[in-house]
């Protein structure tokens, strides 16, 4: 059940991720915190927990990437063909917390042995239907109250959490992240429409990315692999990713902790990403007793919620998004001073 006060799912919460919990000796590091693909997913399911929005983004992005109606005389049932048998399984909880109805999820072993194993959950039409009404992709006729038409182009994200619920699936159920002679991820996916459409939109967010039409690959390197792991919501990730990318670009000589206090504050890892690091390099330098109360207000309440946008610190402070825009500015100016 989705619990009112937190509006976090029961059996699927787990702690949040929190800037307090990233030790400092990750920063001496010169190589930096490298993921590998199988550990970082691993570690995503351990720590994953959604509001009700998330969950829905969650759902979307299933119905978008693994699935399909099917029309049989048990009625319109939607069947969901996942490579992961954890987000299968994840995403029953999901459903059986937004529907009451828990999914069940089947393996199947293709005889085509060119082709990967799936496991397989397949949900009837009265939740197919409750799914789809709650999504906003499903048009009934109104004369028959049937299903007419359904919309399952790229959804409009105007939920932060939405967001981050159908990225994060996107990247467990399609991503793939490798870190050869550098990092690059990879996001294998089914049509040529669905490339240009989540292309399309990375690119509104200015997250670069490119694709392999043969393969249907879009593909993601350096500080775009940041930006996205911020976009699903992993801000712990993103964080580390770019610190990564910053450390490697700049003198070897220089240590970790040196090069997160002077790293270049305009080079855009997320906007989160971008005020934590200029107030811990506020914080190394020993000024933050210098800003201002209303300035030092805002910093706190950064570094305690490292995963909300401005709009909600915002609102957390009982003040405008524009105040606490041109707060964090001062912030962020104060912190290129410092160094």
């Amino acid at each position: 059940m989705i619990d009112e006060d937190n509006k976090t799912v029961d059996n699927i919460t787990n702690t949040d991720i929190n800037i307090d919990e990233i030790d400092e000796t990750d920063y001496d590091k010169v190589d930096g915190k490298r993921y590998l693909n199988k550990e970082l997913k691993e570690s995503i399911f351990d720590t994953l927990s959604f509001t009700d929005s998330k969950a829905m983004g969650f759902v979307r992005a299933a119905f978008y990437l693994v699935g399909e109606l099917d029309k049989s005389q048990k009625g319109l049932n939607s069947v969901f063909s996942f490579r992961n048998p954890v987000l299968a399984f994840k995403f029953c909880q999901v459903v059986g917390t937004l529907t009451g109805y828990p999914g069940e999820m089947a393996f199947v072993n293709p005889t085509d042995k060119r082709k990967v194993r799936r496991f397989v959950v397949e949900l009837p039409e009265k939740v197919t239907l409750e799914l789809l009404s709650k999504l906003k992709v499903i048009t009934t006729d109104k004369r028959t109250g049937k299903l007419a038409t359904i919309n399952n182009s790229l959804p409009k994200f105007e939920d932060e959490e939405y967001t981050n619920g159908f990225f994060i699936l996107l990247y467990l159920e399609a991503g793939k992240l490798s870190s050869y002679d550098d990092y690059k991820l990879e996001i294998q996916l089914d049509t040529l429409e669905q490339v240009e459409e989540i292309s399309e939109f990375l690119e509104s967010r200015g997250i670069s990315s490119g694709h392999n039409d043969d393969s249907l690959k879009l593909i993601l390197r350096t500080n775009a692999i940041s930006d996205f792991f911020a976009l699903s919501g992993e801000t712990k990730v993103a964080i580390n990713l770019g610190l990564y990318f910053i450390n490697k670009s700049m003198n070897g000589n220089i240590t970790r902790k040196e090069n997160f206090m002077i790293a270049n504050l305009d080079k855009t890892l997320t906007a989160s990403a971008q005020q934590i690091v200029a107030i811990m390099t506020i914080r190394n330098a020993n000024k933050f007793g210098l800003l201002s109360d209303e300035l030092q207000e805002l910093a706190k309440a950064r570094e305690e919620n490292p995963d909300l946008s401005i709009q909600k610190i915002a609102e957390l402070l009982q003040i405008s998004k524009s105040t606490a825009y041109h707060r964090m500015e001062r912030i962020i100016e104060y912190a290129k001073e410092v160094k």
